[in-house]
């Protein structure tokens, strides 16, 4: 296990300080489309409703994040609907920008997408045009959320543009007391290798996360499957869809122990059985690759220097 530190005179905190948050991904709220295959699209609407009354009845949670695909097409409608049905979440939810959210097949533009997130939720506060943002900070954390999203042409690639960099870079170096949790929709450290959803510019990313000692961890989605993976001293999550098998999410906590940090996940299914099997029973290959091992669903990282 590889391990990661935080020097306690530099962040401030004690012993005793907890993040406990859940990591949404991939709910394809969808009003109009059937289920396709293992995709319970005409069942998005109730698995996140399910999702939204076992959250609700968890203790103690400081924030939702969301990392994307949060309606399945880009529709204005379907993300106003969206955006109404998560005003039942108790506790601060944010979101970030997923491939399906914006695009040519819609009317929901990246700029209509963010100015109505902004109206919706006023904790999230981009500068300027920007699609992606910075948080305040809660129990000693930031969470900075990233937009990757190639909007111009129909593609699944991702691809951080260089101002996008500059900006990521610039807010490390100036939040160096804080500890960082990065929410994206495509993951830098793709789950498994191949296919047509990696980071067309990983490296250059990777590069800059690698210069500071304040990122934690990386949470994403869009492969539609769970994996954990340790990459110089940083957690990269790639979390369940909830509109496909496992039909899940994450529940996540970041304690401060002995100047180390301690992560741990706790993998947490809806209620609704059925829908859940019947997306089971339509994948035809790589079930292990949706529903993750063990290891990937429930873990404990101690991340220390």
């Amino acid at each position: 296990m590889l391990a990661f530190v935080f020097v306690q005179e530099v962040f401030g905190q004690t012993n005793a300080q907890e993040l406990k948050i859940v990591q949404l991904s991939d709910i394809h709220y969808d009003s109009v489309l059937i289920n396709i295959d293992s995709r319970m699209y005409g069942e998005s609407r109730e698995l996140f409703q399910a999702a939204i009354d076992d959250i609700n009845s968890l203790k103690d949670i400081d924030a939702i994040v969301s990392s994307g695909d949060n309606i399945n097409r880009p529709s204005k409608k379907d993300f106003f609907n969206f955006l109404k049905t998560s005003k039942q979440l108790k506790v601060p939810f944010y979101i970030a920008i997923g491939n399906h959210d914006v695009g040519l097949l819609g009317n929901s533009t990246k700029r209509f997408y963010i100015n109505t997130m902004k109206k919706h939720y006023p904790h999230i506060k981009p500068e300027g045009k920007n699609t992606y943002y910075i948080t305040d900070s809660i129990k000693g954390y930031k969470f900075i959320f990233l937009d990757g999203v190639i909007d111009a042409q129909l593609s699944a690639h991702g691809f951080f543009p260089k101002e996008q960099l500059v900006w990521l870079d610039n807010k490390l170096k100036t939040n160096e007391n804080y500890k960082i949790i990065i929410v994206q929709h495509h993951p830098v450290v793709p789950p498994f290798e191949g296919g047509t959803h990696d980071v067309v510019n990983s490296d250059e990313y990777l590069e800059i996360i690698d210069k500071y000692d304040n990122v934690v961890a990386v949470l994403s989605g869009h492969y539609h499957c769970v994996k954990a993976t340790i990459r110089n001293n940083v957690l990269h999550a790639a979390a369940p869809s909830l509109v496909q098998y496992p039909n899940a999410y994450r529940l996540m906590t970041f304690k401060d122990e002995d100047n180390c940090i301690v992560v741990t996940s706790e993998f947490r299914e809806t209620s609704l059985k059925d829908i859940q099997n019947t997306s089971k029973e339509r994948i035809l290959r790589n079930l292990d690759v949706y529903s993750g091992m063990e290891e990937d669903k429930n873990f404990t990282y101690k991340l220390c220097k």
